[in-house]
């Protein structure tokens, strides 16, 4: 099949919705809207109100504006929320990444012999060095300029310049048997046996942030990581999760790090006092139980 259709004014894509049921709202209310944010955005939100099953999706009865407006500036303000927590675990793992160097060296990124495969390795070396070329940070400027005849900088530099997916990657292939992987693995909770486990959780952080990045929708999402359960050394837990690739899951994860690099977070109060935007019967599209809330994690 040929795609074929059209562009479509903002003053079409209106009066599209409304005509196909979506009450309480104008049409010149959503045109004003379809002007700064693109309808195609918008979908993922109108989606689980609309019967999708039929020619043009008309909406479920009953349905207003108002629920998706809500929805789309909880998923705004949850993304938010997980971005800025977010930034103090990739802080954290780049130190710890960065303190291999007292034992194995100023560019220990550089030896194959530290990684369990050659391949991986010499992908997210290219990730990493990528990183480095383009970045513009003073510090970068001036190592290359005063060192000139040393083009490998030392970790803790080309780590700052990267960012958590390959920096992840790195630890992920560090064989299992280095002293330097069991330290990071016990920094973060985790057992020495327990580092693939950990990795999953450092995947399912980095398509969060990703998502974050890019503004994309993810109080919904279906994440395609998969983090295995596991109860953590370090802080408090839950239970279970109901569905490892919706964002509770995530939100777990996030909130166990985020007790140990930034001890003093309001992350908590936070997440309770954004949850109020959703209504119970929303809760297994995000994967949360209904009593979330008598967690150990977040009570």
């Amino acid at each position: 099949m040929i795609f074929s259709k059209p562009p479509r004014t903002p003053e079409y894509l209106a009066h599209k919705l409304i005509s196909n049921g979506l009450q309480e709202v104008s049409g010149k209310e959503l045109t004003e809207i379809f002007q700064s944010i693109n309808y195609y955005k918008l979908r993922g939100y109108t989606y689980p109100y609309q019967d999708n099953t039929v020619p043009n999706s008309p909406f479920l009865p009953n349905v207003k504006w108002s629920y998706i407006w809500n929805d789309y500036n909880f998923d705004l303000k949850l993304r938010t929320l997980l971005f800025s927590s977010i930034s103090f675990i990739e802080t954290a793992l780049k130190t710890r990444m960065t303190l291999v160097s007292l034992t194995l060296g100023v560019t220990w990124y550089l030896n194959n012999r530290l990684f369990k495969s050659q391949n991986a390795f010499n992908s997210d070396f290219a990730f990493l060095q990528s990183d480095w070329n383009r970045a513009s940070e003073e510090f970068k400027n001036h190592y290359e300029t005063k060192y000139p005849e040393s083009p490998n900088p030392p970790a803790w530099m080309i780590f700052e310049t990267s960012s958590f997916g390959p920096i992840s990657k790195f630890f992920k292939n560090m064989k299992p048997q280095l002293a330097e992987k069991e330290s990071i693995c016990n920094y973060f909770g985790f057992e020495k046996a327990d580092g693939n486990k950990l990795a999953t959780w450092f995947q399912v952080i980095n398509t969060v942030r990703n998502i974050c990045a890019h503004h994309g929708r993810l109080y919904s999402r279906q994440l395609i990581t998969t983090p295995l359960f596991v109860v953590p050394q370090k802080g408090n837990w839950v239970s279970s999760w109901p569905n490892p690739n919706r964002v509770y899951a995530a939100i777990c994860i996030i909130k166990n790090f985020l007790d140990i690099c930034n001890p003093n977070n309001t992350f908590v109060a936070d997440l309770k006092e954004l949850m109020k935007m959703v209504r119970p019967e929303q809760l297994p599209s995000m994967g949360f139980p209904a009593d979330w809330k008598t967690e150990p994690l977040f009570s």
